[in-house]
């Protein structure tokens, strides 16, 4: 059975009550399910029970894993009281695993009472062992569940992750690996390889997510408005590690994986601005954002780019060279942080870029550049 398989159901649709084979099914299915969600309900109750530790609350997971909700709106849709978490589903879908599906509604009185917010999958598997009367179940990404059904496509340094029908071609497969090999070797990284999990479109990509329904389009996922645009593109980097994209050359993503892994405690604008540099943004060049950047500034010279707050809420709009209107929108933080990696790149080389990564705070970033905040604007706007 597929993990997307769809049921009826009149309050929402494509689910149903998770009871409602329960009369048919065998004394063992029953137990298994009434296992999972027990684990479910542990769980979701841990973030409003001080009896129970971050360490319990990541046993429940395989391996360990991060906590899959936390990785949106910092497991808000958990720990807030004025909402629930209702299973409306569980169904098996092979021998060991099963999906969870859950229903997020709110709690607060008035027109808001019982409001459903979203709607979200996550599965179970059981562990090869168990101690006696222990839940042989752990949760798991339902993306991490995923990507054990697809077809596995292997190159130096890069795993894609596809459905049978996608097929990653050859000549992109050896440019993502070239690229991917030439990055760590300049800035010396010996990660595990990069893992790529392709859907055929952003509506897929947003279910393998393991998202069905949010009322907020999608808040939880806090890069995805971003880079979703006009429904053509979608790109996400999971706590594991793993990217979720329906673009085979996302090198943007790779970029920030890797840095992810290797400067976790590296600004995110850093992080962020590094990966532009050297990957661009979907299909956009550096050197388009660059272009974009600078005629931005040139017309609006009173920003104040000395106090990093005031840049948070700033988008700037990107066009190609061909095209007078905005396509796509880009947090100018990003772009400052792009601007400056280039300028240490191209200055003083990979060391310098990585001496960028290290700093502490973002006044930090221009003194490595031998400037100050005050006049980091000549500094980004300078050719």
């Amino acid at each position: 059975m597929s993990l997307a398989a769809q049921t009826r159901s009149a309050q929402i649709p494509g689910l149903r009550p998770f009871d409602v084979d329960l009369k048919v099914m065998s004394k063992a299915e029953k137990d298994s399910i009434r296992m999972v969600s027990e684990l479910w309900n542990e769980y979701v109750s841990s973030f409003t029970d001080e009896k129970i530790s971050d360490q319990r609350r990541r046993e429940m997971w395989v391996g360990g894993a991060s906590d899959y909700l936390m990785e949106f709106d910092d497991g808000n849709l958990l720990y807030g009281t004025f909402r629930e978490n209702r299973i409306e589903d569980i169904r098996k879908v092979n021998d060991g695993t099963y999906e969870i599906t859950v229903v997020t509604r709110s709690k607060l009185s008035g027109d808001y009472e019982d409001w459903v917010e979203c709607a979200y999958r996550v599965c179970a598997m059981a562990v090869a062992k168990a101690r006696q009367g222990e839940n042989p179940f752990r949760l798991c990404n339902y993306l991490d569940a995923l990507a054990l059904t697809l077809q596995k496509t292997e190159g130096r340094g890069i795993v894609y992750y596809a459905p049978y029908y996608i097929n990653i071609p050859k000549k992109t497969l050896t440019e993502v690996s070239a690229f991917i090999r030439s990055f760590k070797s300049e800035y010396g990284i010996s990660s595990p390889a990069v893992e790529c999990i392709i859907e055929p479109d952003a509506d897929a990509c947003a279910k393998a997510a393991g998202i069905i329904f949010n009322v907020y389009q999608n808040p939880l996922m806090a890069q995805e408005p971003l880079k979703y645009t006009n429904g053509h593109f979608y790109g996400r980097i999971f706590h594991s590690g793993k990217i979720l994209t329906n673009y085979f050359d996302d090198r943007h993503d790779i970029v920030l994986s890797i840095l992810n892994n290797e400067y976790p405690d590296a600004l995110p604008l850093m992080r962020e601005g590094a990966a532009l540099f050297h990957g661009g943004w979907m299909d956009y060049e550096y050197s388009t954002l660059r272009s974009n950047l600078i005629k931005f500034l040139s017309v609006n010279k009173d920003t104040n780019l000395a106090n990093m707050d005031d840049l948070l809420d700033i988008l700037v709009g990107i066009s190609r060279p061909s095209s007078e209107s905005a396509e796509i929108l880009i947090p100018l933080q990003y772009l400052v942080a792009a601007r400056l990696a280039e300028i240490a790149y191209s200055k003083y080389g990979p060391w310098k870029v990585k001496e960028l990564l290290a700093c502490e705070s973002y006044a930090d970033l221009p003194l490595k550049l031998g400037t100050s905040l005050e006049q980091l604007f000549d500094l980004l706007t300078s050719l």
